[in-house]
């Protein structure tokens, strides 16, 4: 069984606008760490999370070797908030290095879990819920490269209803795979994804995204100056099931070095999608020199029909920059990770000094908060035990009722860097029991905590 401890939330509220918005309400934060945790077992390196379940990736976990990684599923029991420890998933052919746990993906039934380390060349697992027994996870493929240069192949992997994607490094492509082609249960290779411009480095696919008919690529290293990147793809683009080219989603270069890194996070839901460009230097809030990080949010026919265009640039709103100040927020990496469902957008900062260097924290935006369809900051979720190098907020995941938040740099008692995930429920018809707020008085300014029991 995991262990569950529940901690004491700090969050910042948004201010009140007279725009119409559906209220967001905020339950308690539960702190999850594995039981049988161990040193560098790295737990919360990835997250995910659909309706009822949520796994957590674990990529150093040594069960079938060392570092052979291993996934924990979560879930949530039946009137109440509360997660428990369902499955523990290690591969059936585990071995040293295979980093099982790298990269998960939920969507309904289907679990993708990436091992860029297995056989040297990578690979990725399919679990689908009801396998070998009611609601238990079972493995159904494991889709391997076949020895043809691949690098890391399930560095990051996606999936949407019988649609799947994986990234891979330094080959220049994403891979696209399609339920029962080929046969039943059978994942077959459908398209591959290339870099459209025929410009594209060593890191154009190492972050995909897909929701529907539409595939998000990322490459954060594109240009000498690093800007990076994200290309678009439509399922019926140039033909039935043809995956084309549509859109190629760039930042609006206002840093003046350059190294943005967009492209280093990608999430789609409907028509909207959130780009992380975490090396970035929003110039209108900080120094220049500066690394704060942005997230842009692209909105489809947004300047025509058709069209991706950007609706707004989300920054960290509350942030202290004082070079004198060793807890100063010089570098946040925020957008380093990023996640949308509905009209809510999670935004992680894992490199913020808020209370020691690196501990970490992660933001929420919400559409309409500010002004019709703009994005207003309504909270900055904080683990009130959160300490140096914990990197909370390496990884952001939101389902329609919760936020999935990776730490996986905390430690435990015995074990340096065994890692936590953090889940904060929301829109729950409880009221706001054990929660700590910082509320900024409107006369004189100042910030004062309540906490409500």
């Amino acid at each position: 069984m995991k262990l569950i401890t529940l901690v004491c939330l700090t969050i910042l509220l948004g201010v009140s606008s007279q725009y119409s918005y559906s209220e967001v309400q905020f339950k308690r934060m539960q702190k999850l760490e594995a039981s049988d945790r161990a040193t560098n077992d790295m737990f919360g390196f990835a997250v995910a999370i659909s309706a009822d379940v949520m796994a957590v990736g674990a990529p150093n976990d040594d069960d079938e070797g060392t570092n052979s990684g291993a996934v924990y599923l979560y879930q949530i029991q039946e009137n109440s908030l509360d997660w428990v420890l369902l499955k523990k998933l290690v591969p059936n052919d585990g071995e040293n290095q295979d980093m099982f746990g790298t990269s998960v993906d939920l969507d309904e039934d289907t679990l993708i879990v990436g091992a860029p380390g297995a056989n040297i060349e990578g690979g990725t697992y399919v679990y689908e819920r009801n396998r070998g027994g009611v609601d238990n996870w079972g493995q159904t493929i494991k889709i391997s490269p076949n020895g043809n240069g691949f690098n890391r192949f399930g560095l990051s992997v996606a999936v949407s209803k019988d649609s799947l994607v994986v990234a891979t490094f330094n080959r220049q492509a994403a891979y696209l795979y399609e339920r029962n082609l080929g046969g039943n249960d059978s994942w077959g290779l459908s398209k591959t994804l290339e870099q459209p411009d025929d410009t594209g480095g060593e890191t154009f696919g190492s972050i995909v995204s897909i929701y529907d008919d539409i595939v998000a690529v990322g490459e954060p290293g594109l240009g000498e100056s690093f800007d990076g990147a994200a290309f678009i793809y439509n399922r019926n683009q140039g033909g039935s099931e043809n995956w084309g080219h549509i859109k190629t989603l760039e930042s609006d270069g206002n840093h003046p070095n350059g190294e943005s890194r967009f492209g280093s996070a990608i999430d789609i839901d409907g028509d909207t999608i959130i780009v992380g460009a975490p090396q970035e230097f929003p110039t209108d809030i900080t120094p220049s020199e500066y690394r704060i990080g942005t997230a842009y949010v692209f909105q489809k026919d947004q300047g025509g029909v058709g069209n991706w265009g950007k609706v707004v640039t989300l920054k960290p709103a509350d942030r202290v920059y004082d070079d004198d100040d060793p807890h100063s927020d010089n570098d946040l990496n925020f957008g380093g990770s990023v996640s949308i469902h509905g009209d809510v957008v999670a935004v992680g900062a894992s490199l913020d000094d808020d209370v020691n260097f690196d501990s970490g924290s992660a933001y929420m935006f919400q559409r309409n908060r500010s002004g019709d369809n703009r994005w207003g900051q309504i909270r900055r979720p904080l683990a009130s035990d959160r300490d140096r190098g914990d990197f909370f907020g390496s990884r952001v995941a939101l389902s329609s009722n919760a936020l999935l938040i990776g730490a996986y740099g905390v430690d435990a008692p015995g074990s340096s860097n065994s890692g936590a995930a953090y889940i904060l429920p929301f829109n729950s018809n409880v009221e706001n029991d054990g929660l700590c707020f910082i509320i900024k008085s409107g006369i004189d300014g100042k910030k004062s905590p309540i906490c409500v029991n």
